[in-house]
Order: C-alpha cells, then structure tokens, then sequence
C-alpha cells in the first residue's frame, strides 16, 4: 500500500471514530431540525469527509492549492442526491435516516 493509501485510510478511520460512533441524534419533534437531518446533512457530511481527503491528497503530493468552497460546491452539484444516489448509503447518511424515520413515528403517534 503506497503513502496516500495510507493517508486517505487513516483520514477515513479517524472521520468514521469521530463521528459515526459517536453520532447520537437528540430526540426532538421539530420540523427544521427534521428537515436538515433528512435532507442536508446526509448530503454535506460525505461531501465533506470528500473534501478532507482531496486536501490531504494535495497536501502530500503538493498539487496546486485548493479553493475548499469551490470544489465542495461542485462536488455537491455533481453528487445532488436527485440525480445520484452513491451518498444514501453512506454510513453518516443511513443513521441519519433511521433516525428521521423513528422521529417521524414518534410525531405520528
């Protein structure tokens, strides 16, 4: 396994600990809430894991500077969930939906 291996293995190791084992979403009723878990945050967070790793592809192999807005708002106009589905099964994106859909239950009841 060559170095940028095992920087992007060791980027998304750390990514995965920090967050999806620790990701414990409050339980709440409200539809602004609802709607961000369901909607953007599913999108946003791989888009950013993404983005960490592009910069630290660049940062070892001294590529030319990245403009993080820029690339991380053409990254999610190419990756609009409408149209592609890869991010609905990323891990952040399916504990989010579960728990969407347990908040949705519990306001149904």
């Amino acid at each position: 396994m060559d170095l940028r291996k095992q920087e992007r293995a060791e980027i998304v190791r750390i990514i995965e600990e920090g967050i999806y084992t620790s990701v414990h979403f409050e339980k709440h009723t409200d539809k602004r809430l609802l709607y961000l878990e369901e909607n953007v945050l599913p999108t946003l967070v791989p888009a950013l894991e993404e983005l960490l790793t592009e910069v630290a592809e660049r940062q070892s192999s001294k590529k030319s500077h990245l403009n993080p807005i820029d690339w991380l708002a053409q990254f999610l106009m190419r990756n609009n969930p409408r149209y592609n589905d890869n991010y609905t099964k990323h891990p952040f994106a399916i504990i989010a939906s579960n728990h969407v859909k347990q908040m949705k239950a519990q306001t149904c009841e």
